[in-house]
């Protein structure tokens, strides 16, 4: 599982405006059948901002009867890699447009892996 703020949509500066808004929710990303997880990351602050996630390398599971791929999350501070037959993503709080690609702690609900949406 990983927890992460989603950027739904960028929303361009208006005339007169400067910089962009996102309209961001935290959500929970649960991967099925995951194995050889790799990190590449060197964060001073211990945070991540993952630029693109690419889904690369299908091939079949070893029993044949699924469709597996490398999840790759390329991020400013490095990348990592996730084997899995697929993910589920669970939104947990509707977007909060913002000047800022991510939310707070308090915003956000804290560190947090659960699949329920709360409306609070």
């Amino acid at each position: 599982m990983i927890d992460l703020d989603y950027i739904f949509q960028w929303i361009h500066p208006r005339k007169g405006e400067a910089y962009f808004k996102f309209w961001v929710a935290p959500v929970t990303m649960v991967f099925e059948n995951a194995y050889d997880i790799l990190l590449d990351i060197e964060s001073r602050q211990g945070e991540l901002e993952v630029a693109d996630l690419h889904m690369v390398n299908e091939r079949k599971t070893k029993n044949g009867r699924f469709d597996e791929h490398d999840f790759r999350f390329d991020c400013q501070e490095g990348e990592f890699k996730i084997s899995a037959t697929g993910f589920k993503m669970y939104v947990r709080k509707a977007p909060i447009l913002q000047s800022r690609k991510a939310l707070n702690y308090k915003l956000r609900g804290g560190i947090n892996f659960s699949r329920e949406y709360s409306s609070s």
